[in-house]
């Protein structure tokens, strides 16, 4: 006898349908947008980008592997100040930078030199001759737009100097300034390559050079240009302290790249420390360092030509290097220029007491001590002796801690040497507001604080060819104002200067770029000092 079959019930099938409808994919697809679901996701995916690449690693999880190290990069370096620029493949570091929380933090300025011309423009500062052959795509390219892209990082920094921005957060920031630049070239075929540099202010540099592999495509390509930019970058956080050396020669930081350039070799050559690294694409990086105390390189480098005039902004009882060909000196700096040997409480309180008055004027003055390197009638000053006057202002640190102060190193032993170096560095659009007193009216953009006796060296004939004419026509075009303050005469010492018997003789629009503190009286000797300092020996 044939069994028979139960009818099938199609309510069944209907309610089930219903559910996975409404109940089921709801579910799965809040699941996957959950973080503990990423989470999980990603787990197997991680190792993965640290293999060697193939196709079949997806774009999106590239893309996010991006996103999750921009947090950690900007979670672990909140003191940077960056400024982007990108020739070519990259612009997915600058897009994803944005658009990570907490860019605003660090990020300053991205932009695009997709144009020959945008390229000659942004580096016009940088570059002093034409170079028609300029290889668009390599690493000099690179090099240029790296140190282009420091430089308007320490423009910005500085020239933000408002009362809403005090004085003293531009000069903490300005050693933290980070220029990263890119330039390459993204093809599907042939030869593929990309430069980057990351440049920072005291002079040391990171460069990267690998080739990028043609079966991706353009936007993977450009994407994996953008992980070696931030590998790039986290490499320069290293180099900002002091003994960054140690730093690197014992860490690899395998972990940070985001392809898989295994380390295959490492070499260390004096200042430079080089990395041979391969994943089937040849790739390499270079971190150009510097091998002595920073100020003890700053010293040499202003002896042997390499640079006019160095920054030293006091950190945490050190200096940090500011290299002056990158630098912009903040607005309202005041100039105190000698030869400090030694510096003493007198120089102090001369600048305190110029500062005070032209704090009424401008906000937040700056004291820079601006010590020559060269002399016109006598040898260059030994880097050794240099850095040992550097370090004595230390000792004077319980009178300076009130005021935002660093050292300025030059190889200008005149004035009129002085404004042509340091001129330059205050940018055209950074002059100082015009005062309303009659006696200090100028719009000059630098200003000096002397002493009387320098004073009367500045208002003497003998200097100008024995020419009147000449030193009040000389001084006239000078774009620079003094502050002077009184001193004992070296060859008379009952006699006590205060320089406004040689102002009152000068004429009105000459006289204006003079400011006496007559009430200023400190009658401390270096020659004084310097031989109770042998005695002592």
């Amino acid at each position: 006898m044939p069994v028979r079959q139960k009818p099938f019930n199609g309510s069944l099938l209907c309610v089930v349908s219903i559910l996975h409808f409404f109940c089921i994919l709801p579910a799965h697809g809040w699941m996957k947008t959950s973080i503990l679901w990423r989470s999980f996701r990603r787990l197997p995916q991680r190792p993965r980008m640290t293999t060697a690449l193939s196709s079949s690693i997806s774009f999106d999880s590239d893309h996010e592997h991006l996103f999750d190290r921009m947090e950690r990069h900007l979670r672990e370096s909140a003191n940077c100040r960056l400024v982007v620029a990108v020739a070519g493949g990259g612009t997915f570091f600058a897009s994803t930078l944005a658009a990570t929380p907490g860019a605003s933090s660090i990020l300053m300025e991205a932009v695009t030199l997709y144009d020959r011309e945008s390229f000659r423009t942004f580096t016009a500062q940088t570059s002093q001759q034409q170079e028609p052959k300029l290889q668009y795509a390599s690493m000099h390219a690179a090099q240029r737009a790296a140190t282009a892209a420091v430089q308007r990082a320490l423009q910005f920094t500085v020239g933000s100097t408002t009362s809403q921005r005090p004085t003293y957060r531009a000069l903490s920031q300005m050693p933290f300034t980070v220029g990263l630049a890119c330039a390459s070239q993204l093809r599907s075929e042939g030869k593929c390559t990309a430069n980057i540099v990351a440049h920072l202010p005291h002079g040391s540099s990171v460069q990267i050079t690998f080739s990028i592999p043609t079966y991706l495509s353009r936007r993977h390509q450009d994407l994996q240009v953008a992980h070696a930019m931030l590998t790039c970058l986290e490499y320069a956080m290293q180099l900002r302290e002091d003994d960054y050396q140690d730093t690197i020669s014992n860490t690899i930081w395998e972990d940070r790249l985001a392809m898989r350039l295994m380390v295959t070799k490492m070499e260390s050559s004096g200042k430079e420390w080089t990395e041979t690294l391969g994943h089937g694409e040849e790739g390499r990086v270079q971190i150009h360092t510097q091998s002595k105390c920073p100020v003890i390189q700053a010293a040499e480098s202003i002896v042997t030509g390499q640079e006019s005039v160095v920054l030293l902004v006091p950190q945490h009882e050190q200096y940090r290097v500011i290299q002056g060909s990158v630098a912009t000196l903040p607005p309202h700096s005041l100039i105190v220029p000698g030869s400090f040997n030694p510096p003493h409480t007198g120089h102090v309180q001369l600048a305190v007491a110029a500062y005070r008055r032209l704090l009424s004027k401008t906000p937040n003055p700056v004291i820079w001590f601006e010590l020559s390197l060269t002399n016109a009638d006598k040898p260059a000053l030994a880097p050794s002796v240099a850095v040992e006057r550097i370090q004595q202002f230390w000792k004077l640190l319980p009178e300076l801690q009130d005021y935002q102060w660093g050292v300025l190193l030059t190889n200008a032993p005149l004035f009129a040497q002085k404004i042509d170096l340091l001129y330059p560095m205050t940018g055209n659009s950074q002059r100082r507001p015009r005062p309303t007193s009659s006696n200090d009216d100028n719009d000059d953009a630098l200003t000096f604080c002397v002493g009387t006796d320098t004073l009367v060296r500045l208002l003497d004939p003998k200097y100008y060819e024995n020419s009147r004419e000449r030193m009040l026509t000389t001084l006239e075009a000078l774009p620079c104002h003094f502050v002077a303050g009184g001193r004992v005469d070296p060859k008379r010492p009952d006699v006590f200067v205060t320089g406004v018997e040689a102002v009152a003789e000068l004429p009105a629009h000459v006289a204006a770029k003079f400011t006496l503190l007559p009430d200023f009286r400190v009658d401390i000797s270096s020659t004084e000092l310097r031989r109770q300092r042998d005695m002592e020996e």
